[in-house]
C-alpha cells in the first residue's frame, strides 16, 4: 500500500474517532450553556486540522494485537 493512502486512511480513521468523541462529549453537555459545546467542537475542529500534521512527525504507536486478531481463522 502507497504511504499517501496508508497516511489517508489513519487520518479518515483518526478524525471519525475525534469526532465521535466531540460528539459524545456535546450530547453529554446538553444541559450545559452552548459556550461549552462551542469550545469541545471548537477544540475537535482544531484537532483535525493539527491530525495530518501530527501523524507525519510522530512517530507510530505500535499495538501488539491478540493471536485472534492478528490471524483469524477463516475455513
Amino acid at each position: 500500500m502507497p504511504v499517501g493512502y496508508s497516511l489517508l486512511v489513519g487520518v479518515a480513521l483518526k478524525s471519525t474517532v475525534v469526532l465521535g468523541l466531540a460528539w459524545t462529549i456535546a450530547f453529554l453537555l446538553r444541559a450545559r450553556s452552548a459556550a461549552a459545546r462551542h469550545i469541545v467542537w471548537t477544540a475537535a475542529f482544531a484537532a483535525l486540522l493539527a491530525l495530518p500534521f501530527l501523524s507525519l512527525s510522530l512517530p507510530a504507536l505500535k499495538a501488539p494485537l491478540p493471536r485472534t486478531l492478528a490471524s483469524p481463522n477463516l475455513t
